[in-house]
């Protein structure tokens, strides 16, 4: 995605001397007040650095509004991650490495999005793609973002979707992440639309719908895996059903195994397979009242916030340190100043050993 051309409706805002904030701007200034001062104040600008999961989120994003766009389809999202995978190896950013200096991450990421790429279905409906809203707190302060995706549903309410190629969120980190969710929504609200409730689409995930015990005792279930996980995690339902519909024990085996090795519900024989649902996993995330009341104030403490550290020049670094001493994941992986963050600087040089020890656990290496 190239830089965007400022429309109208922004340009007469900014204009008029309007603050106007943007959600990730927020969310860096709520997370490191020093990371929004490089990133928004300190002139001249520092160049960031890019991380693998921004990039290739980048490329999935675009590849699949490109297909309810018309300019992609389902057959470009493989080749999509794939090129996007060697440009990033080309410039040597790569995914965080495991404990044991592995390259397990990398290869669980992979493994889901090739699953995902395989197996996607065009979203059904109509769409409106990257549209521009904007929130109005006061006269001179503004929120404004570009929603994924708004889906015009047929009784005419907008129902905003974000595609998210992240892992699942921990409920003690739903308030954070769906705060963006919710924001859109009241700008839809405030524009005059009536509202559906908001969505993730989780594209590393799939829901499995399937059938439990059999006759009377069948039991409708449904599960939220991984992509990759599919056929292992499933392996002993579909060892039940072959068995139930008279596969003898040689075929039951051969099938499973390599059902666990592909993933694909689709190298189950028919009479089986049909007996599955693969959809990708749309996470709902209902909008209350209270959760409305949150959002504004969230916005409004946080833009006040910045405002006063632009009068006081006091911008103090997140907590950078582990409980082990350790530089946390976020600084040594996704900031965008990991190479030239002076306190992240600091706290690995106190620990000149935990470098020594294995840098690949957090890829300090070619920090600075």
């Amino acid at each position: 995605m190239g830089q965007r051309v400022i429309a109208p409706e922004l340009q007469a805002l900014y204009d008029k001397g309007a603050k106007v904030y943007s959600y990730s701007k927020l969310s860096t200034i709520h997370d490191c007040p020093y990371n929004a001062y490089l990133t928004y104040v300190e002139v001249p600008k520092r160049e960031q650095c890019a991380n693998v999961y921004s990039s290739l989120g980048t490329v999935v994003h675009d590849t699949l509004e490109g297909i309810i766009e018309g300019k992609n389809t389902e057959a470009d999202i493989g080749p999509a991650i794939e090129n996007g995978l060697d440009e990033l190896d080309m410039l040597g950013i790569d995914f965080p490495k495991t404990r044991d200096g592995g390259n397990g991450i990398r290869d669980k990421w992979i493994s889901n999005m090739r699953c995902m790429a395989r197996d996607w279905v065009s979203l059904k409906g109509e769409y409106e793609v990257e549209k521009l809203l904007i929130l109005k707190l006061r006269d001179d302060r503004y929120l404004q973002g570009y929603a994924d995706l708004i889906r015009v549903l047929p009784d005419g309410r907008l129902q905003v979707l974000d595609i998210k190629t992240s892992s699942q969120f921990k409920d003690e980190d739903l308030l954070h992440y769906g705060r963006q969710l919710v924001a859109y929504t009241l700008a839809l609200e405030q524009a005059g639309f009536k509202t559906a409730v908001p969505c993730w689409i989780m594209v590393k995930y799939c829901k499995i719908t399937y059938e439990t015990g059999f006759g009377k005792r069948a039991k409708p279930a449904e599960k939220v895996l991984d992509r990759c996980k599919v056929g292992y995690t499933l392996r002993s339902t579909v060892r039940s059903k072959m068995k139930a519909a008279g596969y003898d024990s040689e075929q039951i085996e051969i099938v499973t195994q390599d059902f666990i090795e592909s993933n694909d519900i689709n190298d189950l024989p028919e009479d089986i397979r049909s007996q599955f649902k693969l959809t990708t996993y749309v996470r709902p995330y209902p909008v209350t009242d209270e959760l409305r009341k949150e959002c504004i104030d969230y916005i409004n403490e946080t833009a006040d916030e910045f405002e006063e550290r632009q009068r006081s020049g006091e911008w103090p670094a997140r907590e950078i340190e582990e409980k082990n001493g350790s530089p946390n994941f976020f600084c040594t992986n996704l900031c965008g100043h990991r190479k030239t963050c002076e306190p992240l600087r600091d706290c690995i040089n106190k620990r000149p050993f935990y470098a020594a020890k294995d840098p690949s656990v957090v890829g300090i290496d070619d920090l600075f």
